[in-house]
């Protein structure tokens, strides 16, 4: 039996034997590609951050706390974009809710999807 590669990878994860981490925060289309489906585009990513900081916001009944938790996620999700690095320094010297969402904002609209991701903690022995 298989055990390398996405085959494998699927059957895993639909068993609930598996674990996505930090590969699901880096990029939240992993599930849909590892099922045959694409890489999701700028604005299916946006649509998953404005989305997750909103529910973030609701359950943490304070704006600054769910910015805080966003930016530990850029950590992982600005790999997914060309030329992000300035824009993703804005994110992460925000100071409040507003600045954080103007600075996300910019990000989107200012970088590309990059192609081939290398996640960014991926480091070869």
């Amino acid at each position: 039996r298989e055990r390398t590669g996405a085959g494998h990878f699927r059957r895993r994860i639909c068993s609930g034997r598996g674990m996505l981490g930090r590969g699901l925060l880096g990029d939240p289309s992993l599930v849909t590609r590892l099922t045959g489906g694409k890489r999701a585009d700028k604005a299916q990513l946006q649509a998953f951050h404005d989305t997750l900081f909103a529910r973030y916001c609701e359950a943490f009944g304070d704006s600054r706390i769910a910015m805080l938790r966003m930016k530990e996620l850029w950590f992982y999700f600005e790999n997914l974009f060309e030329n992000s690095a300035k824009p993703a320094k804005s994110i992460k010297k925000a100071k409040n809710a507003a600045e954080y969402e103007k600075a996300a904002a910019a990000l989107f609209s200012a970088c590309d999807t990059r192609e081939n991701v290398v996640p960014a903690w991926f480091r070869p022995a």
